[in-house]
């Protein structure tokens, strides 16, 4: 089930996400979103919406220090943020742990105007393109993503028309379309999450 965009726009990440919930014999429109807000990051996912939960209403998400550099940003993510994430993931009994390899899920997640995918394996990917999708309909996401490149392009509507394109070719993707924005501001370190 699924699709989740996520693109970088100058300090600006957007995430959007479909509404589906499905499984092999069924889908239909959940009421809850897979796009929201977690402390200062903007989070949309796939995988388990027992997932989502975790991450959404998870207890406690360490303080991020301000002002951090692109590697030590990265390096936070990777041994705070995440060590913290495994915890709140096993307790809730969603974490899986097989041939001693501990899983996850997948999801994107915006930071400090930078745009990352977390991993099943809880891998904290970064990448050139600016843009970046997950889910069953993420391969049609990434056509409309790439054809749609272009200077002054309007990052909403991008996002829009890539989830339009995986729901009209995805079964397992569906209206309504939930866009957020994170807008970092570089000057003051603060970031802020708006619905568009």
């Amino acid at each position: 089930m699924t699709c989740i965009v996520g693109m970088k726009d100058s300090n600006d990440v957007w995430i959007g996400g479909d509404s589906a919930t499905a499984n092999l014999h069924r889908t239909h429109v959940s009421a809850y979103s897979k796009v929201f807000q977690c402390a200062d990051f903007l989070i949309g996912g796939t995988t388990s919406w027992r997932m989502l939960q975790l991450i959404q209403y998870q207890p406690e998400v360490p303080d991020m220090p301000r002002r951090m550099t692109q590697k030590t940003l990265h390096g936070w993510l990777v041994k705070h943020f995440i060590e913290n994430l495994r915890t709140c993931l096993k307790e809730g009994g969603f974490a899986q742990k097989k041939e001693d390899v501990e899983w996850g899920g997948t999801f994107l997640m915006a930071a400090e105007g930078r745009l990352f995918e977390v991993g099943s394996d809880y891998q904290v990917a970064e990448y050139g393109e600016g843009y970046i999708a997950c889910g069953s309909g993420m391969e049609y996401a990434f056509g409309a993503m790439h054809a749609t490149e272009s200077p002054g392009a309007d990052p909403g509507a991008r996002i829009r028309m890539a989830l339009e394109a995986a729901a009209h070719h995805n079964p397992f993707v569906r209206l309504p379309f939930i866009i957020g924005v994170n807008r970092y501001d570089s000057k003051t370190a603060k970031n802020t999450i708006e619905w568009p």
